[in-house]
C-alpha cells in the first residue's frame, strides 16, 4: 500500500470540500451517529485542508534547516544544577549564534544541549539528576 504523503492528504480533503459545495440536492450527509449538511462537511473539510498545508509548510521548512523547537521560552521557568544546589531561574533571553543556542538568565548562561543534563524545566526532574549525580560521585 502506498503511504499517504501530506500533498495527498491535502488534495483529497480539498475534493472532499469541493464536493459537497457542489452536492446541493443532497443537503444531508450520514456520518455515524449524526447528521450534517453538505456545506457543514465541506467547511469541515475546508479547515482540515488549511491545516494540513499549514501542517506542510512546517514540515517544509524544517526540511531546509530554517525551522526548530526550542525547550523553552523567554520568561520560562528552568532549574538548574550548581554544585550540589538546584537554582531556580526565569531566562531572561535566548541567542541564536552561528553555531549553537544560547540561554541565559540573570546569572546563568547555558547552551541548548545543556537541558537533561544540568537544566531542566521541572524541580523534580532536576532533583532527580542531582541524585542520580551524587549516586554516581559516590
Amino acid at each position: 500500500m502506498e503511504r499517504l504523503t501530506l500533498d495527498d492528504a491535502i488534495k483529497y480533503t480539498k475534493d472532499v470540500a469541493r464536493k459537497n459545495r457542489i452536492n446541493k440536492e443532497k443537503n444531508t450527509i450520514i456520518i455515524p451517529n449524526s447528521f450534517i449538511s453538505s456545506n457543514d462537511c465541506a467547511d469541515k473539510y475546508g479547515q482540515v485542508a488549511r491545516w494540513l498545508e499549514r501542517l506542510k509548510d512546517y514540515d517544509d521548512l524544517e526540511e531546509k534547516g530554517l525551522l526548530f523547537e526550542l525547550p523553552c521560552k523567554v520568561g520560562d521557568l528552568v532549574f538548574i544544577i550548581s554544585g550540589e544546589n538546584i537554582c531556580g531561574r526565569k531566562v531572561k533571553s535566548i541567542k541564536i549564534l552561528s553555531t549553537e543556542i544560547e540561554f541565559s538568565t540573570s546569572d546563568f548562561t547555558f547552551r541548548k544541549e545543556s537541558f537533561g543534563e544540568t537544566v531542566f524545566l521541572t524541580r523534580a526532574e532536576a532533583t532527580k539528576k542531582l541524585y542520580e549525580m551524587e549516586e554516581q560521585n559516590g
